[in-house]
């Protein structure tokens, strides 16, 4: 009689598991985003100063 729910269990452990994958890829962009544009604008504004 237990057999039969294991399939769920399976199938809702499967979801999760992808479910936070995807979670923490989207957090990785997110971060490499955030990064990139603060390396961008230390940039511009190196070379802003340095016109002066």
């Amino acid at each position: 009689m237990i057999a039969p729910y294991w399939s769920r269990v399976w199938s809702v452990k499967k979801a999760t598991e992808d479910w936070i994958t995807k979670d923490g890829v989207n957090g990785i962009h997110i971060t490499a985003i955030a990064i990139g544009l603060m390396v961008g604008g230390i940039a511009v504004a190196s070379i802003l100063i340095r016109d002066r």
